[in-house]
């Protein structure tokens, strides 16, 4: 065999051995591997109150052929956390959890290998519930009342609260709803038709209102003597009540009257007897806007007796009218008070009285008499309202033709202030003024207190007012 023949055996078979190797090494499996890829992170919840659980997961999977470790680092704003290692399988998958926990309410952001997320702290909902508000606080039967209360959600979540509203011993519920910061006003609607008080209580809040008797409404000429009762109290004015020569009304203890409109309460030619007791007071209410007693065009046998008696909140207790008023009044052991405007007794024909009542923030008596006497006795004078010059005073006296203008045992408490004027002009005025407690034993301040000849040459004359006491009379209230 020729050598060149041998060289192209020899060639044909290195290459027939080369194929027959890359044909078993193309069907020979090659191993990868272990290789590591981490997907899908989730956070939940991703808003969390203060101290809960934070869960942050994510999937790794082992991409090569070859069993293999991974490590896998938690970090919260740039810092590692914590760390969890995993052994997977080539092919393989599994789940990683990490919980976290914070108390301060902000956001925190989170990674794991290259994955990113956050969680954010907040406040949970906190439904807080202020301003009770009870309208109106006194009803008559029947009428309605309403109760409110705003309610603000000073959390970060939204939340729902039952709110119950107990009234003595019956409950009501509603249910509030609402998102972070958000506020709403709840009002309960309800009417009761037993007389009594009533406690209210809400969240933590009280209060209460009053169902009252029902008022007794009255008004007009009353043409025949009448009683007005304690049974059918309150009586509320709601036009004047004219009481005519002949007739008497009577009013029993304990009673209230009212007048919630401008007005006189009463127009009195007959008789009216208010005498209450030391323990069950009638009270006279003006409304802040109302005269009590007019005279107007009265008579002589004109007349009112009030005792134990609260009269209060109005203009004046015996107001000037412009007409001829020959009324007379007996006042005695009664409280006026904001009894803003004076009084204006004008030529009575009997005596009238005015005896161990307290004045407080009111008016004094303007009087003039031909006849009969007034007597202003063992009262307690405390505090006048702002009032002009004309009637800045507690007795004042204009004309004296017949009878006196007797004050005497009196307390006027506030040293310094014009307690007694015969005014300029008048040159029929006169009173006496002797045995007073004048809240001084100082002279000079006693007479800055009495307007007379003393300050004015056009006054009448002197009001004489020695003695006086040193401390309040006994029987001064």
């Amino acid at each position: 065999m020729s050598r060149r023949k041998l060289a192209g055996i020899i060639v044909a078979c290195v290459v027939v051995i080369i194929v027959i190797v890359l044909v078993i090494a193309s069907l020979t499996p090659t191993t990868e591997p272990a290789e590591f890829e981490v997907v899908s992170l989730y956070v939940s919840p991703a808003e969390a109150r203060p101290g809960e659980t934070v869960t942050v997961t994510v999937e790794v999977w082992n991409m090569g052929h070859e069993r293999g470790s991974y490590d896998l680092d938690l970090i919260i704003d740039g810092l590692a956390e914590q760390s969890e290692s995993v052994t997977l399988d080539g092919g393989e998958a599994t789940t990683i959890a990490f919980t976290v926990r914070r108390e301060a309410k902000r956001l925190y952001s989170i990674e794991i290998d290259g994955l990113s997320g956050s969680f954010e702290v907040v406040a949970p909902a906190q439904l807080v519930v202020s301003d009770l508000t009870i309208s109106p606080t006194k009803v008559e039967p029947g009428d309605e009342i309403e109760i409110s209360a705003l309610v603000v959600n000073v959390g970060d979540l939204q939340g729902a609260k039952s709110l119950e509203l107990m009234v003595n011993d019956e409950s009501t519920t509603v249910e509030v709803s609402l998102g972070p910061g958000e506020s709403t006003t709840v009002v309960f609607t309800l009417t009761q038709e037993i007389e009594g008080a009533y406690e209210v209580w809400l969240e933590g809040l009280s209060g209460s209102f009053e169902v009252l008797k029902p008022t007794t409404k009255v008004g007009g000429i009353i043409d025949k003597n009448t009683t007005w009762t304690l049974a059918d109290s309150p009586y509320e004015i709601t036009a004047t009540v004219q009481i005519p020569e002949g007739v008497t009304l009577t009013i029993e203890p304990g009673v209230t009257v009212t007048r919630p409109t401008s007005g006189d309460m009463f127009l009195l030619h007959g008789e009216i007897h208010a005498h209450g007791t030391p323990d069950n007071k009638i009270t006279f209410d003006g409304g802040g806007n109302s005269n009590f007693f007019s005279a107007k065009g009265s008579y002589a046998h004109t007349f009112l007796a009030v005792r134990h008696a609260i009269i209060r909140n109005g203009l004046s207790f015996w107001p000037p009218t412009g007409h001829e008023q020959y009324g007379h009044f007996h006042l005695r052991d009664s409280m006026l008070e904001n009894v803003v405007r004076y009084s204006y007794v004008r030529y009575p024909e009997k005596d009238v009285y005015i005896e161990r009542s307290i004045f407080r923030n009111s008016a004094g008596f303007s009087v003039g008499h031909s006849e009969a006497s007034i007597y202003i006795r063992w009262n307690r004078f405390e505090s006048r309202p702002s009032l002009p010059e004309y009637m800045d005073y507690w007795v004042e006296n204009w004309a004296a033709y017949g009878g006196q203008t007797i004050v005497q045992y009196n307390s006027f408490l506030n040293a310094g202030e014009l307690a007694l004027r015969l005014p300029s002009g008048y040159s029929n005025a006169a009173m006496l003024a002797t045995h007073n407690y004048w809240g001084t034993t100082d002279e000079e301040i006693i007479q800055q207190m009495i307007y007379d000849q003393n300050t004015d040459i056009t006054s009448a004359g002197y009001i004489g007012y020695v003695p006086f006491l040193t401390e309040p009379h006994s029987d001064t209230p």
